[in-house]
This record gives structure tokens, sequence and C-alpha cells, in this order.
């Protein structure tokens, strides 16, 4: 579902810009500008990121940009690994033996190979 209170992007990772969320008598309420790289192009889209020019799912829909987050693993010579918030709280919470502490960022549905 898409949040208008955060920021958005285009499926293919675009950056957009909402200029109005509320024209009026239309399907298409959404104006947004997304990014061609040297210019801009306005599109219009559904409340739900629906470009008008397109059926679902299309790289031009508008997607929320994915938020990053961050974990710090501490790793022990018998594979325990234990993730925390901060590297603070790692640190606080490490035994004398751990061999590793690794701070991991990532996006919620990446899913690498």
């Amino acid at each position: 579902m898409l949040d208008l209170n955060k920021p958005v992007q285009t499926r293919d990772g675009r950056k957009a810009r909402i200029i109005c969320t509320d024209m009026k008598r239309s399907d298409y309420p959404i104006v947004a500008l997304t990014d061609r790289g040297d210019y801009e192009v306005c599109d219009l889209f559904t409340i739900d990121g629906t470009c008008s020019l397109s059926a679902e799912p299309h790289k031009n829909n508008l997607i929320n940009v994915p938020e990053k987050h961050t974990v710090y693993i501490n790793m022990y010579p018998d594979g325990r690994e234990f993730s925390y918030a901060s590297r603070e709280e790692a640190d606080e919470c490490a035994a004398t033996n751990r061999i590793a502490c690794v701070k991991v960022e990532y996006e919620k549905g990446q899913f690498d190979d």
C-alpha cells in the first residue's frame, strides 16, 4: 500500500515527487514529477500509485522508497550469531570470545543471492 506521507519513487527506481494528491474530477488524483535524467515528466497516478498509462505492475508505478535498516551482529567461534539494534548494544552484550561485530544494512524485502 502506497503511503503518501513517505518519499516515493517509480517501481524501476527513478526519483519522483508528488505535486498534489487531490486533482479534481479524475480517476488519477495524484500528480507527480518523475525523473528522466536531465528533465522531469509530469505523470498522473491512481490513489494506489498506478500510472495512468499502464496496468499493474509497471515500471512507472509509484512505490515508497525502501527504508534502510541497520543491525549489528556479534559472531562467535562456534557459529552462534546475535543481532542488535546498535553497535553500543552489541558491545554491551558481547561475550569475551566474540570474533567479530558486523554491521548489516538492508531493506525490507531484500533477498540477496
